[in-house]
């Protein structure tokens, strides 16, 4: 596991087309955006919830719920 600190707006770069950008930091939690292409599936996974899968082809963006982050809550870099 590689680990890695970062402050607000900064970046991630996992691979030239992939990138997250740390968007908020909380009391108890960190909220990111992932930009990535389309056709690449991004999933989530929490402990105390059952794995999420985020549709890249999401409907309308929508207000994040417990456990769900990524293209579907920052969908195009807005929330």
């Amino acid at each position: 596991m590689l680990i890695i600190g970062r402050k607000r707006n900064q970046k991630i770069i996992i691979s030239a087309n992939i990138e997250i950008t740390v968007l908020e930091i909380g009391r108890n939690r960190v909220r990111f955006g992932i930009q990535a292409p389309e056709d690449v599936r991004v999933h989530t996974k929490l402990q105390s919830l059952p794995e999420v899968q985020v549709d890249a082809k999401a409907e309308a963006p929508r207000p994040a719920g417990p456990g769900e982050t990524g293209r579907r809550a920052y969908a195009a870099g807005k929330s």
